[in-house]
């Protein structure tokens, strides 16, 4: 039976102290039994704009976010006395080691054994193990990447991945979050109530809107959501007839996309938007 933790990082700048964001996948007798995903603070809460391109983390993110000094324990209660699986493990466990560096954190008593996917996989990447062996990848989400990485791990190992976890602990701005590491929308964003803008010649003003799947420019549902509430839509959490607009992330729910192309072949006034054309869009209302 195998036991471990995947973990994985992401970076603010060039520098490896500048952790943004950790994913932690525990694995016990072949089994996913437990997640844990938060952003982290980097210092300063300084970023590198190529870094943004990449994982689509952003200052306004991790404002409100605790920096590494602060999530260290948390991170120690996995790591410690286990064996840690990253894919390029050389990047993972050096962001590991020079965030404490940075922040001065000794820490003599800390043991864990290490191994990396990448160096079993003949230095392949973990987009193309996943693509060639089907396994679900958000790649750069920090724990779609941890455990994309376990389950890569324990194919590796000849066990059939199971990807069912049975206790969750996924921290984003204090919001419950689902099982795959996205926000759940929920709370005052769901509150039927238009809000005032300057941008009222928008495509979204008083308009109703379902948001679903995932995004790598939202990684955090809820900014967009907010985003998009500060348009003047209205948000809903399914789509009804008389939901405007479907904002379709990678992995949309597919009752919610059926249900959507059944109110445009009724001639209902209702779109579905995909990411890059969300994007565009916001762009256009900015210039």
């Amino acid at each position: 039976m195998e036991n471990f933790v995947a973990l994985d990082f992401e970076t603010a700048i060039g520098k490896r102290y500048s952790a943004c964001a950790i994913g932690i996948v525990v694995v016990k007798n072949n089994i996913i039994s437990e997640k844990f995903w938060t952003l982290i603070q980097p210092p300063f809460n300084e970023y590198f704009y190529k870094n943004i391109e990449v994982h689509g983390i952003t200052p306004e993110m991790t404002k409100d976010a605790q920096p590494f000094d602060l999530l260290y324990p948390k991170i120690r209660e996995y790591i410690n006395g286990n064996v840690v699986i990253c894919h390029n493990a050389d990047f993972d466990i050096s962001v590991l080691t020079q965030a404490m560096e940075y922040y001065n954190i000794v820490d003599d008593s800390l043991r864990f054994e290490y191994h990396c996917t990448m160096k079993l996989c003949n230095g392949h990447g973990l987009f193309d193990c996943c693509k060639e062996l089907n396994i679900p990848l958000n790649h750069h989400n920090a724990l779609s990447d941890a455990e994309a990485c376990a389950m890569l791990y324990l194919h590796l190992k000849g066990v059939t991945p199971c990807i069912t976890a049975t206790k969750e602990n996924i921290k984003k701005n204090q919001n419950f979050a689902n099982r795959d590491g996205r926000q759940r929308i929920s709370g005052d964003l769901l509150k039927c109530v238009i809000t005032e803008t300057t941008l009222k010649e928008n495509p979204f003003f008083s308009k109703k809107v379902v948001i679903s799947g995932t995004y790598e420019y939202w990684p955090d549902r809820t900014i967009l959501a907010n985003l998009i509430k500060e348009l003047g839509a209205d948000i809903d959490s399914s789509v009804t007839e008389r939901t405007n607009f479907l904002i379709a992330g990678k992995g949309v729910g597919p009752s919610k996309l059926e249900k959507m192309m059944k109110n445009i072949e009724k001639g209902n006034d209702a779109c579905i938007i995909e990411e890059e054309t969300l994007i565009t869009i916001l762009a256009s209302l900015n210039n």
